[in-house]
Order: structure tokens, then sequence, then C-alpha cells
């Protein structure tokens, strides 16, 4: 994003030049701007996101719901196998589900043989853990 952002700027003098000297009548330059004020944006959410992250290691029991555990379980009546995993690594063809989603808040905490009932976007849902497994290591997500 870095470089992205490096390159982006480093077209405003060529932009400028070629548009005229009229910025206002200049809409190459001014999609130039957006496109820099968007990469500059998006590179300072990144950098936030970086400067909070937190290493979490995997779970070594299978007592409960966490960060780092593969859960089967029934949803209203249909057998599912979710991973629980962290903030933006979420896959749903994957069934890969971040801890902070609605489905995984329900979840965490409970253990082999837990009914929790609750709703998702103003639905109801019905869930029953089933299984929980420890994820050897990062390929088993």
């Amino acid at each position: 994003m870095e470089k992205k952002l490096s390159e982006l700027q480093a077209q405003t003098a060529h932009v400028a030049d070629v548009g005229g000297n009229q910025y206002h009548d200049n809409s190459s330059y001014e999609m130039l701007i957006i496109d820099i004020r968007a990469a500059d944006f998006q590179l300072k959410q990144i950098r936030n996101t970086l400067n909070k992250a937190v290493i979490v290691e995997l779970p070594r029991d299978n007592s409960f719901v966490t960060l780092g555990t593969r859960v089967t379980c029934v949803v209203n009546g249909e057998t599912r196998v979710y991973t629980v995993v962290g903030y933006e690594e979420s896959n749903p063809e994957k069934n890969r589900i971040a801890y902070n989603t609605p489905l995984a808040k329900l979840m965490l905490r409970c253990a082999v043989g837990d009914e929790i009932e609750g709703s998702i976007s103003g639905r109801p849902v019905c869930i029953e853990i089933l299984k929980i497994e420890v994820l050897e290591e990062e390929g088993d997500a």
C-alpha cells in the first residue's frame, strides 16, 4: 500500500501538466487526488490494525469454544463445522468465521453438549455444540 501511494503521488506533476493549469478543469488530476486520499486512508487503517494486533496462541485444550478451535455444531437443525478465526481472517466459503461475528459470539466459551438460543440479524437461532477440536497448526484452519 505504501508503494501504491508513492506511485500515485509521483503522478501528480505529470497529470497536472498534461491537464492544463486550471485544476478545476482537469478531471484526471481530480481523480488522482481522490485515489491518493483513498490509498492514504487505507494505509492509515492498515497501520492502525497492525499497531493493535495481538498474537494469540492456539488453545491447548478443547474444553470450550475459543479462537483457534474447530467446532462441529447443529445450527437450526443443520450440522455444520466452523473454525473460529481472528479479525479479518473469516472466509465463509471455507467455514472460517471471525470471533467477533454474531454466530461465533454465541458459541464462544461454550462446551460440548451446550445448547444456545439467540438471534442473528433478528432471526432466532438454536445451536448445539457437538465437538470441539484444537487446531494443530495454522494449515488446519
